[in-house]
């Protein structure tokens, strides 16, 4: 941050200033998305300048990375990484890159980084920083703890932090992908930030303390009290039950023994409810979107614990989408006439004999062609068999299927002189 600082007024850096300022912002733009090494060793000083705003978070989408099928992986920038990376765009970077290298973060000697080495930089600033000298931090290790966080934390957000972290799972309006992906990329900025801060850790352990404290209260005063006195304390399936009852968060769902029950009429109702717009767009539905759907919804929460459950509620969510009305399009408003068909291949209905041209019918078609030195489109063809007298009576009498079989074979004959 001192590197940059100093860059920022106008002095020129060294290669270690460089190398610090860099890493900062690689750590930085990593831990706002969870994201793999790749993009951000592909991102290009392109992408940077391309990328668009949302909410006040601005977005890189980078083409290149491991799962490019999926679409682009985002890059975000919050406000104050916005204004770290103009200092290295504008003040930094020019000094170092070396010439025609397009690539937004470079090397001390100014290339590009080789492929798969850029995660090398990532880990070795946390070790430098002394935050976990235990264990090497990756960001795969990162990713892992942002998705347990999200799924602990806002499991109702788990599709967009999937998607923007390029999971698996396919992005349902592929058409839509970039506009929808800076949205969703922006959206999940603010969610990672508020699901891994430290508040949210203390606020979740001060809920798990203030449940404990009552049980442990209960048990101390069992044992100062006279061993003679009974006191009616709850078994530990009454407790689990309890827990069961008053749960909001998603379980790790199991696989449940014996004949799955049919859903209820309310449940049904609630899938089609929370499902409306899926359905209405054809949008098959993969089971983890499923469940973290259900997961939103009261009635269905109990649910999310059987996978038997869940893949009961994709397939009728499927259902739902493949018996969905819809309008039938491209179909002629009028009748389909066959007369000419028939016209055209009356010729070769009459009989299956071969059947010799008229010598004065061939004279004439030959003298028409002559000008041609190949045969002319079918279509060209047709035109003249309509506006040429001589030739339209011909045609009239053998039918353009023959006629135009005639051209081909004059042309055969004209081309072989």
């Amino acid at each position: 941050m001192k590197a940059i600082t100093q860059a920022k007024a106008g002095k020129r850096l060294s290669i270690q200033q460089f190398t610090n300022a860099r890493d900062l912002l690689l750590v930085k733009l990593a831990l706002l998305v969870a994201s793999r090494p790749a993009p951000l060793e592909n991102a290009l000083l392109e992408d940077y300048q391309k990328a668009q705003e949302k909410d006040g978070n601005r977005v890189m989408l980078i083409p290149k990375h491991k799962r490019s099928r999926e679409g682009p992986a985002p890059l975000g920038m919050d406000k104050e990484v916005q204004d770290l990376m103009e200092v290295y765009v504008n003040k930094i970077r020019p000094h170092f890159v070396a010439k025609d290298v397009k690539h937004l973060f470079v090397k001390s000697d100014g290339q590009s980084f080789n492929r798969n080495t850029i995660g090398k930089r990532f880990s070795a600033f946390f070790e430098k920083s002394g935050v976990r000298t235990d264990r090497r931090v990756s960001q795969t290790a990162v990713r892992k703890f942002v998705t347990t966080a999200a799924r602990r934390h806002a499991p109702e957000e788990m599709s967009n932090i999937q998607r923007v972290l390029c999971h698996s799972e396919r992005s349902s309006r592929n058409s839509y992908l970039r506009l929808d992906l800076t949205e969703t990329a922006s959206h999940a900025m603010n969610i990672i930030k508020k699901v891994t801060s430290s508040e949210t850790e203390t606020k979740t352990k001060k809920e798990t303390l203030a449940e404990e404290l009552p049980e442990k209260q209960i048990k101390k005063g069992g044992e100062e009290s006279d061993q003679s006195a009974d006191v009616d304390l709850p078994g530990p399936s009454q407790l689990a039950s309890e827990d069961d009852e008053t749960s909001t968060n998603v379980i790790p769902p199991t696989v449940s023994p014996g004949k799955v029950s049919s859903l209820t009429e309310k449940q049904k109702e609630a899938i089609r409810e929370i499902f409306s717009s899926a359905i209405e767009r054809g949008e098959k539905q993969q089971m983890m979107a499923v469940r973290n759907k259900m997961s939103t919804t009261l009635i269905l929460r109990k649910m999310t614990t059987s996978i038997s459950k869940v893949k009961q509620v994709t397939n009728f969510v499927n259902y739902l989408v493949s018996k969905r009305p819809f309008e039938v399009e491209g179909l002629p408003t009028q009748a389909i006439e066959v007369e000419e068909w028939l016209d055209d291949q009356s010729s070769s209905l009459k009989s299956d004999q071969r059947m010799h041209w008229d010598q004065r019918d061939t004279q004439a078609m030959e003298r028409e062609f002559r000008r041609f030195r190949k045969c002319p489109p079918k279509q060209q063809l047709r035109q003249m068999f309509t506006v040429n007298g001589r030739l339209a009576a011909i045609c009239k009498k053998e039918g353009f299927s023959r006629c135009y079989e005639k051209v081909k074979s004059i042309m055969r004959k004209k081309n072989k002189l």
